[in-house]
């Protein structure tokens, strides 16, 4: 039987283990394949790099160095091109593993050929081959790497992933002197061999460990691909391969120095392959610092900047020590050690910092195309860098008969350039990033109607038996003011969908065609559907005015509303006097009749009738008894922009039924009403749910005066009207492009603290399962103030952006989880990512908790101290769902101590608090239960019945959200 303690032991060891190396769910075993190539990787490049620069300084000048940088482009440089084309062909699979057994057969044969003999061009192309080898070695190891691990994953895990090359590196190099002893150099470079091609079979085995995982992402077909040379002309990735070409001036200068330097010291072939295996395995183990403690937690919290703007900083840092040294002639100690220290960091921060920085720097890119831009810079921009490298070098020696030392100023140059170019790529990152995030790729083009081709298409439309194709069509052909339509109206007069005719009456009416009377009056004799009878009549009297009138007065009394509704707009709006007095005193007896269906009618009149000065009648009736008719009311205002009844629209607000349409008529007011709103919304006695209509309102309406209302009461002590109040302040940013609102950051850091609480409050009663509706109401909370931060970033940063990293973040896959952190990552501010990340990272909620503890500390309380602590908070500090849930918890558990307290909510704001308060009360102490009955409904209210019930986590979300 297992040992439980062991087993705690265990789980506490892999806990302390993974926050070590800042590790996450799901992480293992990828990390532990992609070490095992990093192994196999290292041990390979140190195996073959050692033999390779001990055979060339042991041959030849270090003159000879840039010459190896030229040839090493051109090698490069066509195998890149071929890369290029393959890539474009084959698959990933295929791809990868090519490269590695292209790699090996290479590599056995310059052994078999230096077994042989020794000669100059064989020792000069090994120096050439292991650049060659290292580049395609990483552009294979690195594209796997960015197959099987996402963006936030990378930042992390992309450092650490080099711990396998370093170990490599630490056993290899510190070996070196007894491998050399024992099989000389020739031996390294047949090991090296050996170990690539066990690095294919590996190859082999993740492929089909990861078929089906996040491999298959990057087999999409390709068929969008740009042109090569189009690469080149995008912005971001121009600025990347501009930092890349100054990186790679940057390490192949060092590299220059460091061989000039050591050759000179140690001239001796032995002491010189021990030195470079020692140099090799104490670089591995900085290598390894870097990679376990430094590289990803680093990346993690500075960001992209850190991993870019280290090589150049320390490169700065070390050759600026060694110019110094280089002008002192005593100082040649510190000039050898200074340049060892540029090699030594510049490997480090390379390999543990700066690549894995390159690698997020992929991310922006579509997944089809990410391994495409790598083979591009690792392929041609790399050997082309370092051709470039090898002609700069050889026109200091040769054209310019400068020293070496020369090299260290333009070393220096050359890195603030680096440095500067960084900072360009950085800012441009977070453009790309977000732009991918946000941007959508939409078919199609606009349709130009200047040919018959065009018109032809839209008049088959017309034969379509489907209304919406028809008007579609219709709407087009008005739109492009094309001399086809009047004569395409006349002919859908007989349409057999009577939607159709409806829209074609409209337009007629609207535009006023006078020839197509005739035929509409003849329509009307055979018309069956009354809302185009209706339609008809309008027409008739827009097109012929009073000479209609007989004709249409007989039709004020047809037995269908909606008739006798098109007769009346058409009467008033549009025959003139003899009209309103003939449809007046009709309008007159609707609008004082007892009948509801009368009134409502009435108020449908005046809406469509369209004068504004027609309004006075719809103020009672704003405030008729009847609901049906108060909404048609309501819609007649909304299209008269009647300012004279907002009075009456105001008060409709209290009516739940009546809020939709209130709203509505007075955000078409614009911002003339926003005067009265905010007058309505300073009366104390208001009721929360019109103060949050107000709210909304004043945000669909949007405008300066808005939104300058809703920034003084973004701290509202209400926190249901808060909420709705940052909602409608990202509606009026959004809309109106207001500038950033800087007491948003402010609010976020409260948020975050009030956050915190709730994270300490459910760790003190999670598990306990008296507690367990209070545990996920206290998670609902933590989700609420999750949810009112991403709208104050929204204040802060582009809402677009926001919204769309917030949804990826919430609904989205694992990549598009992993793409909207990294935005969020790079968009927000040091100060303000402490305060939002522990809530939005994919962490326990007793991860967040501890990290936002960091910030807040919060002391832990007993169950019964929370409680109380939890029912002592206003409604401005804990929603009322928490509120509730505590009361409950004392009603269930008969907690007399705390009948005061829930007392006190028998007149809370919300009234779910206070139906819930006096279900409790009713619990603590049965005798009282008549007198608090004449408060509330006692155990018949819906929300104590639910409460009761024990109801499911689903049930909870909707009432404390609704």
């Amino acid at each position: 039987m297992p040992n439980p303690t062991a087993q705690i032991g265990v789980t506490r060891w892999r806990q302390s283990a993974s926050a070590l190396l800042n590790l996450r769910p799901g992480d293992g075993w990828p990390l532990a394949i992609l070490l095992a190539h990093s192994f196999l990787k290292g041990a390979a490049r140190v195996l073959l790099e050692t033999p390779a620069n001990t055979f060339f300084l042991g041959r030849f000048a270090i003159d000879r160095l840039p010459q190896v940088y030229m040839a090493t482009a051109v090698v490069c440089l066509t195998i890149g091109l071929a890369y290029a084309r393959l890539e474009a062909r084959v698959s990933v699979k295929s791809l990868l593993t090519a490269t590695l057994a292209f790699l090996s057969v290479v590599t056995l044969i310059f052994y078999v050929a230096l077994a042989r003999e020794q000669s100059g061009s064989a020792i000069f192309g090994l120096m050439v081959w292991k650049d060659v080898h290292w580049t395609l070695m990483s552009l294979e190891f690195w594209a796997l790497a960015g197959m099987l691990l996402d963006v936030r994953q990378g930042k992390r895990l992309f450092g650490m992933i080099a711990l396998g090359e370093i170990v490599a590196g630490m056993i290899g190099g510190f070996s070196v002197p007894a491998l050399i002893a024992s099989g000389g150099a020739m031996l390294l470079l047949l090991a090296s061999a050996a170990i690539t091609v066990a690095n294919v079979f590996l190859l082999l085995y993740t492929m089909r460990q990861f078929a089906g995982r996040r491999t298959a992402a990057s087999e999409e077909p390709s068929g969008d691909r740009r042109p090569l040379v189009s690469l080149f002309k995008d912005h971001y990735l121009l600025l990347f391969f501009g930092v890349s070409v100054l990186s790679f001036f940057g390490e192949y200068f060092i590299d220059y120095l460091f061989y000039e330097n050591v050759e000179r010291r140690f001239p001796d072939e032995a002491t010189l392959a021990t030195f470079f295996g020692m140099f090799y395995g104490v670089l591995s183990v900085g290598q390894l610092l870097s990679s376990a403690w430094i590289s990803g937690r680093y990346l993690t919290r500075y960001g992209l900047s850190f991993g870019l703007l280290a090589a150049p900083v320390a490169t700065i840092a070390t050759i600026g020590v060694a110019s110094v040294g280089g002008l002192l002639p005593a100082a040649v100690i510190v000039l050898f050690w200074a340049v060892v220290s540029a090699k030594f960091f510049d490997e480090t921060i390379r390999q543990t910092i700066e690549m894995p920085a390159y690698r997020i720097l992929y991310q922006p890119l579509p997944p089809h195309e990410r391994l495409r831009v790598q083979a591009v810079r690792e392929s041609i921009v790399e050997p082309m860098s370092i051709g470039l490298v090898g002609l700069a070098l050889w026109e200091i020696q040769s054209v310019m008969a400068l020293a070496p030392r020369d090299v260290l100023h333009l070393t220096l140059v050359v890195a603030l350039a680096w440095a500067g170019l960084c900072i360009l790529l950085r800012r441009e990152y977070t453009v790309r990033l977000t732009r991918a995030l946000t941007t959508r790729r939409l078919g199609g083009g606009a349709l130009t109607l200047g040919d018959r081709s065009s018109i032809s298409v839209l008049e088959q439309g017309f034969r379509s038996p489907k209304a919406g194709q028809v008007i579609y069509c219709l709407d087009r052909v008005e739109e492009s003011r094309h001399p086809s339509l009047e004569a395409n109206l006349v002919k859908l007069l007989d349409h057999a969908d009577p939607l159709v005719r409806d829209h074609v009456l409209g337009k007629i009416e609207r535009l006023g065609i006078r020839s197509t009377g005739p035929l509409i009056a003849q329509r009307l004799e055979t018309e069956t559907s009354p809302c185009v009878r209706a339609a008809i009549l309008r027409t008739l009297c827009a097109l012929h005015e009073a000479d209609v009138l007989d004709r249409i007065i007989p039709y004020l009394t047809d037995p269908e509303i909606i008739v006798r509704r098109g007769a009346l707009v058409g009467l008033l709006r549009h025959c003139g006097l003899d009209g309103v007095l003939a449809g007046g005193s009709q309008l007159s007896q609707l609008l004082s009749s007892s009948m509801p269906a009368d009134r409502q009618l009435a108020a449908e009149v005046l809406g469509d009738i369209g004068i504004a000065s027609f309004y006075r009648p719809l103020v009672g009736l704003l405030r008729d008894e009847n609901i049906a008719v108060r909404l048609a009311a309501l819609e007649a205002a909304r299209k008269l922009r009647a300012m004279g009844a907002i009075r009456a629209m105001l008060d409709a607000l209290a009516v739940r039924a009546l809020r939709g349409a209130a709203s509505a008529a007075m955000v078409d007011l614009g911002e003339i009403a926003i005067a009265p709103l905010e007058q309505a919304f300073a009366d104390e006695h208001l009721g929360r749910e019109s103060r949050k209509a107000i709210v909304q309102i004043c945000g669909r309406i949007g405008g300066d005066k808005a939104t300058t209302f809703l920034i003084r009461h973004m701290d509202h002590p209400d926190i249901a009207v808060r909420t709705k109040v940052l909602s409608s302040l990202v509606q009026c940013r959004e809309r109106a492009g207001w500038p950033e609102i800087p007491s948003a950051r402010a609010s976020i850091v409260r948020e975050a603290e009030q956050a915190t609480w709730a994270f300490a409050a459910w760790a003190d009663i999670e598990g306990d399962s008296a507690h367990a509706e209070l545990s996920r109401a206290l998670l609902g909370e933590i989700d609420d103030r999750k949810h009112r931060i991403f709208l104050l970033l929204s204040l802060i940063y582009p809402p677009v952006v926001i919204r769309k990293a917030r949804l990826d973040l919430e609904a989205g896959g694992a990549e598009k989880k992993a793409h909207a952190l990294e935005v969020f990552d790079n968009l927000l501010s040091q100060e303000l990512k402490k305060h939002v990340f522990p809530l939005i990272d994919q962490l326990s909620p007793h991860q967040r908790g501890k990290q936002l503890q960091v910030l807040f500390p919060q002391t832990p309380l007993a169950h019964a101290a929370r409680l109380r602590e939890m029912l002592e908070r206003g409604p401005g500090q804990t929603g009322a769902w928490v509120r509730a849930c505590a009361l409950y918890v004392v009603g269930t558990t008969r907690a007399s101590e705390f009948s005061a307290l829930a007392a006190d909510r028998l007149g809370d704001l919300d009234a779910m608090v206070r139906e819930t308060a006096g279900w409790t009360l009713s619990r603590v102490n049965p005798a009282a239960a008549a007198d608090i009955a004449a408060i509330c409904d006692n155990d018949s209210s819906p929300v104590a019945k639910r409460l009761d019930s024990h109801f499911s986590a689903e049930d909870i979300s909707d009432v404390s959200h609704g």
